[in-house]
């Protein structure tokens, strides 16, 4: 432990004031001051360590919840480093430890004192990965740890991940097929319709940005999410012609999908959305395996809502939505 506690022995020499601080408030201004000092001294511009900071910085945002325990040290008036843990079982588990670079010897004083200070009741503390830094291993490994453990990579999936390709779903007058080359007008002229695509609750325009709108943007974005497994888009089709969409997308991650539903406006009317939303639920239930199927409609929004009724039961509602579930 030498290494350590000369380090630790040094910044108490440099800096005779610092003490540890709870944190507690994610507004507390001390943090917001230490973000803009760390980013100054931060030099890495790789994208791993710039999404890195970033989801540390989203974190402490969340030290309010009750989830974590957190904490910095204070030197000369400002906070010089801070950490942020959690509690399971006896293991004090240490998620995020940042400290100035101008403060030698910040670190291990923090690992130090948010131990004592969190410690007290677990038997071990876990200082987790090294990353493959050389400079972390070295100094993780300076604290003689118990244990070594592998590294596991474990990736959240969803019944999607079954799937080898979009399937074809046949009702008594429509076909749901995967979409195709030959439908990137009619889909385009779909997803661009602004006075029905206020219902559908998502403007095309907020993932966009400042990227110029092509011809085969919502067609690429559509297989783009079935690629990833985040959502499968089926085509409505009428005697082969595309005249709607259903969507399967934000999965739950307990056996549940959203779905939605739009038909073109010449098309309306006809009951077609009903019966090509009343087979994609069923199959998604009944083949794809999932557990539930929720829709939701805006309240002004009373065609959805019959469309809806039709083929789910209520789950609730708020001030915006009507809310909609159909199980096995």
């Amino acid at each position: 432990y030498s290494g350590q506690r000369n380090h630790i022995n040094k910044f108490r020499r440099d800096f005779p004031d610092a003490e540890f601080t709870p944190l507690t408030d994610p507004q507390d201004p001390r943090l917001a001051a230490f973000w803009r000092d760390y980013e100054t001294e931060f030099h890495k511009t790789g994208p791993l360590a710039v999404q890195e900071l970033a989801l540390a910085q989203e974190m402490f945002s969340r030290i309010g919840t009750g989830w974590f325990c957190a904490g910095g040290m204070m030197a000369e008036g400002r906070l010089v480093a801070v950490c942020l843990a959690e509690k399971c079982g006896g293991t004090l588990v240490n998620h995020i430890e940042k400290a100035l670079y101008s403060h030698a010897g910040a670190y291990p004083a923090l690992v130090q004192a948010f131990a004592d200070h969190y410690g007290g009741d677990c038997q071990w503390c876990n200082r987790e990965d090294d990353a493959r830094d050389k400079g972390l291993r070295t100094s993780k490994l300076q604290y003689l740890p118990e244990a070594l453990a592998g590294k596991v990579r474990m990736e959240v999936g969803t019944e999607l991940d079954a799937l080898k390709a979009v399937p074809t779903l046949k009702t008594e007058r429509l076909t749901l097929t995967p979409l195709r080359k030959a439908d990137i007008p009619a889909y385009s002229a779909l997803c661009l319709d602004d006075e029905r695509n206020r219902w559908w609750g998502y403007d095309y325009r907020t993932d966009l940005g400042d990227k110029p709108l092509t011809d085969t943007y919502f067609y690429d974005d559509a297989r783009a999410d079935f690629a990833a497994r985040r959502a499968l888009n089926f085509a409505v089709r009428l005697k082969g012609k595309l005249i709607g969409e259903v969507v399967l997308y934000r999965p739950d991650f307990r056996g549940g999908f959203e779905q939605g539903c739009r038909i073109a406006p010449e098309y309306a009317g006809h009951g077609y959305g009903t019966e090509a939303f009343a087979a994609a639920a069923d199959w998604a239930l009944y083949h794809l395996g999932l557990a539930r199927v929720v829709a939701k409609c805006f309240k002004e929004n009373e065609p959805s809502r019959r469309m809806l009724a039709s083929c789910m039961r209520p789950s609730g509602e708020d001030e915006t939505y009507f809310r909609f579930e159909k199980t096995v």
